[in-house]
């Protein structure tokens, strides 16, 4: 969470690895429930990077944007308005930390994380995952707002219930219908129904781990 950033175990660690270590950095936005999605956060860890998860609901007052019971979302829209005030801060916090690799700082959002992910205007990244987001509907959340050189690579699953048409308007499909004019991004869209959550599907942490690599400096 965004409290542990500089913790002393981070320098602990970096201290034991060498006084000029670098670390790349993957800030993570959650979904609209929560922080979940802690076995991949450990295994982008294994990878390498310094995971950030800023704790919107660490807010006095954070109602929810999505009933996970019914697989709709769209109440509360101001919320995406705190993902990114929160995204922003945690960007913020990071200059103070002479740990951080700012040569490799690499942004992922999930369902309502993934929102913030695609609207977000600055340059600081160099490559963005959105999941669990179509990119659709209405002019408040439609499109990628990231700048055309950054890279992007979206995932989502194409019976996502979130998105069918009985719970929602006009947000099937999938981000790859706003990636014109970036040559190195894609879209991939996995198969099934009823689910919502891809990061446990087989393949999807590979793929994402390697598209970071690809955009990394070294």
């Amino acid at each position: 969470t965004l409290g542990h950033l500089g913790s002393q175990s981070i320098q602990n660690r970096l201290a034991l690895a060498s006084p000029r270590t670098k670390c790349p950095i993957v800030i993570y936005l959650h979904g609209c429930t929560g922080i979940e999605n802690g076995a991949f956060m450990r295994d982008l860890a294994a990878e390498g990077y310094a995971v950030i998860a800023p704790n919107s609901f660490a807010r006095s007052f954070r109602p929810l944007q999505c009933d996970p019971r019914t697989a709709t979302g769209g109440r509360n829209r101001y919320i995406y308005d705190f993902r990114l005030a929160e995204l922003t801060y945690a960007l913020e916090r990071l200059e103070d930390e002479d740990w951080v690799d700012f040569k490799n700082l690499f942004l992922i959002g999930t369902s309502e994380g993934g929102v913030a992910a695609a609207l977000f205007r600055g340059d600081v990244f160099n490559a963005r995952v959105i999941t669990q987001w179509t990119c659709t509907g209405a002019p408040l959340v439609e499109g990628i707002w990231a700048p055309l050189r950054t890279p992007i690579l979206s995932i989502v699953r194409a019976g996502d219930p979130y998105y069918d048409p009985a719970n929602t308007t006009e947000q099937t499909g999938d981000c790859g219908q706003f990636m014109t004019g970036r040559p190195t991004s894609k879209s991939f869209i996995l198969d099934g129904n009823g689910e919502h959550g891809i990061f446990e599907e087989r393949g999807v942490p590979g793929e994402i781990f390697a598209f970071l690599k690809t955009h990394g400096e070294h």
